[in-house]
């Protein structure tokens, strides 16, 4: 075991740490006042798989992160810092962010190039956000912390009400699969990060290249013990979720499981007027294309029997 001495600033103080020099030290600069040093064992370190160079994005993003978040040990926003250049990510803890004590928050939200990443029913889609004129740039907020936090922090400040709403399509699972996510379209705060610049800066290659770190660490956290993770919903349809469900979420499964079941428009009418015989006004069969083919037949029966 070695001594290392590092100074945590604005403190000024000096804090002792042992640690084996087999150790990576991985430096986080959360802001220009703070240091955090990140320590891992190098056989399942995140770092080498980091882009060997810096993003060159233009889109500023600003992450809001519940200051519970902070106490993760596997959390996603030190691989965005570390692959974007500096000054192009900043992260502002907290869950109240009042206008009068967060005037410069306020400011850029009110940005018209600012984007808040967030599900509203009012967000559009953010591959119909056309881009940046000239030097223009836009700003990019997300919420970090868990899907509960994420919406509590959104409902409780109103400084949110001030940019535009953006949401994210897409089609393929989230690749933390150490963490069990709401649905199997949920997303990390890294891959909504990485798909969302790899629109504003138009290019598709960005999302691999910002989610290698976290494909890695989650192999490495499988490799020692930990297990893949299913979305809540696909434990819950498959009898695999053993926890108390809130009434709300059973009376929207409720519902949609109702939905799902309800006879679709086409077969109802197929059911009630396609199966119908013209002549003898007697349901044929319930059979789709065995009612079609019988209906022909009668008809040209009806047909033959008219021009005898």
């Amino acid at each position: 075991m070695d001594v290392v001495i590092f100074e945590i600033l604005p403190f000024g103080k000096y804090l002792t740490v042992m640690a084996p020099m087999t150790v990576c030290w991985c430096p986080f600069l959360p802001s220009d006042h703070l240091i955090v040093l990140y320590i891992r064992p190098m056989t399942v370190c995140w770092c080498p798989f980091l882009p060997s160079d810096r993003l060159p994005v233009s889109t500023t993003v600003y992450i809001l992160q519940h200051p519970f978040e902070e106490s993760r040990n596997l959390r996603t926003a030190p691989m965005l810092m570390e692959s974007l250049p500096p000054g192009k990510c900043h992260i502002i803890k907290g869950k109240k962010f009042p206008q009068h004590r967060y005037t410069e928050l306020a400011s850029i939200l009110q940005d018209p190039m600012t984007l808040l990443l967030y599900p509203d029913p009012e967000a559009v889609n953010i591959t119909d956000v056309p881009p940046p004129r000239g030097d223009n740039s836009y700003n990019l907020v997300l919420l970090d912390g868990t899907w509960a936090q994420a919406k509590n922090m959104y409902l409780s400040n109103d400084i949110f009400k001030l940019p535009q709403k953006v949401r994210i399509e897409h089609s393929s699972k989230s690749k933390y699969v150490i963490r069990t996510q709401p649905d199997d379209g949920s997303l990390s705060t890294l891959e909504c990060a990485a798909v969302a610049l790899s629109v504003l800066e138009g290019q598709p290659s960005y999302i691999q290249i910002l989610t290698r770190p976290l494909e890695a660490l989650c192999d490495f956290q499988i490799q020692y013990g930990a297990c893949k993770h299913d979305s809540k919903v696909f434990k819950i349809e498959n009898g695999l979720w053993h926890k108390r469900l809130p009434r709300k979420l059973l009376k929207r499964m409720e519902e949609k499981k109702k939905q799902d079941n309800s006879p679709h428009p086409d077969k109802e009418y197929m059911d009630e007027e396609l199966c119908v015989d013209p002549v003898t006004n007697k349901t044929l069969y319930n059979d789709e294309e065995q009612c079609k083919h019988n209906l022909s037949k009668n008809s040209e029966d009806e047909i033959l029997h008219k021009n005898s």
